[in-house]
């Protein structure tokens, strides 16, 4: 059977140069812009004003060189974006480690309130500290749906730039295991 076209453009060997080629191989014809140049475009219109530049770096990285490598990968059977997941661990590493610092702190406070005094105080103490609580726990939950997001917005183009259904069979026979 004749496979579809890929819409992304090969990472060049060792020997070849590092750059992405900006150009489709002599012969073949794309309908639309690779994935790559995708990302890039988007990228270079967005205010990045507010962002590290090892971060930019980082990212820019990401859409010229490693996720053409996610495409070949899920292309080749594994859908799991490891390079997507090495970008967003580097771009979160000074999160983790603060969380790492914080966690077993609040642990410990935790700890501290559940020895209640006295039931009254219990319930007075509990409703203080949430309601101080909540920016905290409100941004933890924006920044958590912002990954999730990136994830799943990364996923689908990938998957839909290679032609990859999620690994969803046609067959209505089960799998054997």
């Amino acid at each position: 059977p004749q496979l579809p076209p890929r819409n992304f453009f090969p990472v060049p060997s060792n020997n070849e140069s590092k750059e992405v080629q900006s150009e489709p191989p002599k012969g073949t014809e794309l309908v639309r812009p690779s994935i790559s140049e995708t990302f890039l475009q988007k990228f270079q219109n967005l205010d990045t004003s507010s962002v590290p530049e090892e971060h930019l770096k980082a990212i820019q990285e990401y859409f010229k060189v490693s996720v053409c490598l996610d495409a070949e990968m899920v292309q080749n059977g594994n859908p799991t974006l490891p390079h997507l997941k090495k970008l967003t661990n580097g771009l979160c590493k000074n999160l983790n480690s603060e969380i790492t610092r914080t966690l077993p702190t609040l642990e410990l406070f935790q700890k501290a309130l559940d020895q209640q005094l006295s039931p009254g105080l219990g319930r007075q103490r509990s409703q203080v500290s949430e309601s101080s609580l909540v920016p905290v726990a409100s941004r933890l939950e924006q920044l958590t749906k912002l990954l999730y997001s990136i994830e799943d917005k990364t996923k689908s183009a990938v998957f839909e730039s290679v032609g990859y259904d999620g690994g969803h069979r046609k067959s209505l026979i089960p799998p054997v295991t």
